[in-house]
């Protein structure tokens, strides 16, 4: 979509030396948690206006370095936030199903049934630490909508004041 409108680049491997050389040339930059925004890179960013991060969290971006340079940052939190979740129920049928158990011993030859007895998400009540936040919100979405499951959630903010 941004290439219809606008000359990009994308180098998903970049090196912070290559990014140095390279950043005097953009008015806007798009990272990923890998690539570090410095205050170097920044000093060397003639005509940049914004790094947007594409993900959660903004600690590979220097921010005072950006807001000394009147550069805007921006984030996506929420852009991960189903994949997350999904990835996390993922991760709880694999245990409760013994999945990556049973290829394991089925890649290494053994046939072992008895011992791949799996039980369901819907009987499970599950525990979400974390959960006012989105993606905590959205794995209770999926397990209780789901699967049928019971959530209970703990979360440091407090939602009842």
């Amino acid at each position: 979509m941004l290439k219809a409108k606008l000359q990009v680049e994308v180098n998903p491997t970049i090196t912070a030396d290559q990014l140095l050389k390279r950043i005097g040339e953009f008015d806007a930059l798009v990272v990923r948690g890998r690539t570090k925004v410095t205050a170097a890179a920044l000093d060397a960013a003639r005509h940049l206006k914004v790094v947007a991060r594409s993900g959660v969290g903004l600690d590979n971006i220097d921010l005072e370095a950006a807001k000394k340079r009147s550069i805007k940052v921006i984030s996506t939190p929420a852009a991960p936030t189903t994949s997350v979740a999904e990835l996390t129920i993922g991760l709880m049928l694999n245990v409760l199903r013994k999945i990556s158990y049973a290829d394991r011993t089925i890649k290494e030859g053994r046939w072992v049934k008895n011992e791949l007895i799996g039980s369901e998400l819907k009987s499970k009540t599950v525990g979400i630490i974390g959960a006012a936040g989105r993606i905590g919100v959205e794995v209770a979405r999926i397990a209780v909508q789901g699967f049928g499951s019971k959530v209970l959630g703990y979360d440091v903010i407090d939602l009842t004041e």
